[in-house]
């Protein structure tokens, strides 16, 4: 009998055929909209995120995912791939109530 194992990858965790990541903004990215580079299984990819961007907001690239594991005769490998969703997660600066700033 063999056992295989797949440990949870640091960036991406895959669900179905869709790759998830949580990416991190600044609050002025959030605020303003900004391009930023994030990681895909097929490298560097440059996005523009909209203005007012929240914890939690969610952004779809198409066929960015897994491929189809056992697809038909004939397929376009584009069509019958996952997507890659980006969770992101505003950063908020530190506050400091007696006004030292760091």
């Amino acid at each position: 009998m063999l056992t295989i194992k797949i440990n949870d990858h640091a960036f991406f965790k895959r669900v179905d055929k869709n790759i998830e990541t949580e990416v991190s903004v600044t609050l002025s990215e959030a605020l303003l909209g900004a391009r930023i580079t994030i990681m895909t299984i097929e490298g560097p990819l440059t996005i523009v995120t909209k203005p007012g961007l929240s914890t939690g907001d969610t952004m779809t690239i198409e066929h960015y995912g897994v491929e189809e594991f056992n697809p038909p005769d004939g397929y376009d490998p584009q069509t019958l791939r996952g997507h890659h969703i980006i969770k992101f997660k505003v950063l908020l600066p530190d506050f400091d109530p007696n006004g030292n700033s760091e």
